[in-house]
């Protein structure tokens, strides 16, 4: 068995799951995953069923996940990001193709400073 550490800032600790593989955790880790699997924070707090501002203060490396919590990151890392849009419903789903849809196009400098100088000659 594994025993729960902590380090200083409290970002890493260790426990031992239902297998008695180590679960671990580190804070560096969490904003990876959320980019791999498309997610945002308060779309990572539903999966968790933990509140955003938890999610932040692990990200910050301010607390550290319990054990419920740390076990359901731990299945997260084994999902592909289908797996967990389908959990978290068509409307989140949808919110996320959405945001990815409101990319704005990039401009190039030229254009922006020729209008300006069309504008100025009225």
């Amino acid at each position: 068995m594994v025993l729960a550490k902590q380090n200083a800032r409290g970002a890493k600790i260790a426990s031992a799951d239902q297998d008695g593989q180590p679960m671990r955790f580190q804070a560096r880790g969490l904003p990876s995953l959320r980019k791999r699997l498309g997610v945002s924070q308060a779309q990572l707090a539903r999966l968790l069923e933990v509140s955003d501002q938890s999610v932040y203060n692990w990200e910050r490396g301010k607390a550290a996940p319990r054990k419920e919590a740390l076990a359901a990151i731990v299945a997260l890392r084994s999902m592909g990001k289908r797996e967990v849009h389908a959990k978290l419903g068509p409307r989140e789903k949808a919110q996320a193709l959405a945001k990815n849809l409101r990319k704005p196009a990039v401009r190039s400098k030229r254009a922006s400073v020729t209008r300006k100088v069309h504008s100025k000659r009225k």
